[in-house]
């Protein structure tokens, strides 16, 4: 037996809404001490369970959680984590730009914050948002506007 021959013989029996709740809020208690005690793994789960309803787009939680995450050393060679620019920041240096109608603000926050910790040493502030745009929304042969999603993913 495994959860989801359960879910299936459940869901042919006919049971509740009610009681499927019961069981995702038995489920969600689970993870929360899993985050506790392997937060890698916990954020692994999350992130398929956030593509399977959300599609590989960023949401607010998992582009704030996946920029906490980034290490980097800034121009004056101390040792930074997390967000260079803030979401409403890249937002207004993004305005007149056309994009995908599928695109989140929240990729393009990921995306300029990703660019800016592997090239603020060699680039200027205005170049970077540049490239990161063109990198991640821009590239014709990737062939979906999840391209920032992906990207990161791949290290998780």
């Amino acid at each position: 037996m495994n959860y989801k021959s359960m879910v299936k013989t459940a869901v042919s029996m006919g049971k509740s809404n009610e009681v499927m709740w019961q069981s995702v809020e038995y489920f969600n208690d689970m993870l929360e001490r899993l985050e506790e005690k392997d937060p890698d793994e916990y954020w692994r789960i999350m992130r398929k369970q956030s593509e399977l309803m959300f599609g590989r787009h960023y949401t607010e939680e998992f582009a704030k959680h996946d920029v906490s995450k980034m290490v980097y050393k800034d121009r004056d060679g101390k040792t930074k984590r997390g967000e260079h620019w803030t979401v409403e920041e890249v937002v207004e240096a993004c305005e007149g730009d056309s994009f995908d109608r599928s695109i989140t603000d929240y990729d393009k926050y990921v995306a300029c914050n990703i660019i800016y910790t592997d090239l603020c040493n060699v680039l200027t502030d205005e170049k970077i948002l540049e490239v990161a745009l063109t990198f991640f929304f821009k590239d014709e042969d990737w062939g979906s506007p999840t391209k920032v999603w992906d990207y990161f993913s791949a290290k998780y």
